[in-house]
């Protein structure tokens, strides 16, 4: 008697998830996309008053 090895691919163990390792193009765009949106950050606008007690606290 031979011992069969389970893996994800073996068949009937987790087939009902073996369609999700597919992504469609477009699909892959849009996550790409959405990665960068959150890595994204605006530029700090600073006032007169931020800039000179940010000198200070560098100049120390």
């Amino acid at each position: 008697m031979y011992q069969i090895n389970i893996n994800k691919l073996t068949h009937g163990n987790n087939m009902r998830w073996e369609s999700s390792r597919i992504i469609l193009p477009i699909h892959r765009e849009r996550i790409n996309q959405h990665r960068k949106e959150l890595l994204k950050r605006e530029k700090l606008i600073l006032d007169e008053q931020q800039v000179t007690e940010f000198a200070q606290i560098i100049a120390e």
